[in-house]
């Protein structure tokens, strides 16, 4: 397949061994707001996706989704929003990004695949800090709080959550791996602070950092090592 031949560099072995394997030694003051066993609202954005930042924002605040976390991609997004308010960090292993060209990564950008590596990072270092983050991409919009769905029937057993692209909603409804044959979605996940999601992250984060391949971006990457294993695509808890 074409997406297979295309080639891209794996990110620098000093990023990966000084950023992206760095330990998390301290909570850091950014996120003092945020306590062990808590459910966090994350998404993460450069400054030129601004506009959903401030979309996202307002429906978590008119569902009063608390507490919530801005992960910064570049200085720009994150001055915003310290303007505003917004807890926010620059994240670890943001430096995969600089000098990347174009302000807006489209995903067939080599930094949409570098961008990956910093959002798993972050992910994995929210799971040692004992939190539970529902992320999802800034383009999201909550209509509802999703807790008491995620914590109900089978989901509440899961170590992660994912979306998926499945268009069937009486099949998805059902909880019965009525739309585990489509690819998960990345765009809105939710991860437990288990033994297996950390295992899991490391893995995931491996794959996207190291990978030559163009195509293995976060998503493809989630995908492939998630069904690794498994007959067909059913997933039981």
């Amino acid at each position: 397949r074409d997406m297979w031949a295309e080639k891209t560099a794996a990110v620098d072995g000093g990023v990966i061994d000084d950023e992206l394997n760095a330990k998390l030694e301290f909570i850091p003051e950014e996120l003092a707001h945020v306590k062990p066993g808590e459910t966090l609202f994350v998404t993460f954005a450069t400054k030129s996706v601004q506009d959903f930042v401030v979309t996202w924002l307002e429906s978590a605040k008119r569902l009063k989704l608390e507490p919530i976390f801005v992960g910064a991609l570049d200085e720009g997004m994150y001055e915003f929003c310290k303007s505003q308010g917004v807890p926010t960090m620059l994240l670890r292993g943001n430096t995969v990004l600089k000098g990347r060209g174009a302000s807006f990564i489209k995903a067939g950008d080599a930094s949409f695949k570098k961008m990956g590596t910093v959002k798993t990072k972050f992910i994995q270092d929210l799971l040692e800090m004992g939190v539970s983050p529902i992320l999802t991409d800034a383009d999201v919009v909550w209509l509802k709080d999703p807790r008491a769905y995620f914590n109900s029937g089978t989901y509440a057993l899961a170590d992660a959550l994912v979306s998926t692209d499945c268009i069937d909603v009486p099949a998805d409804k059902t909880d019965r791996n009525g739309c585990s044959h489509v690819n998960f979605n990345t765009g809105v996940l939710h991860f437990r602070p288990t033994e297996a999601s950390k295992q899991f992250l490391q893995t995931w984060k491996t794959k996207v950092a190291t990978s030559t391949i163009a195509w293995m971006r976060d998503q493809p990457a989630f995908n492939l090592i998630t069904h690794e294993g498994v007959g067909g695509h059913s997933l039981t808890p």
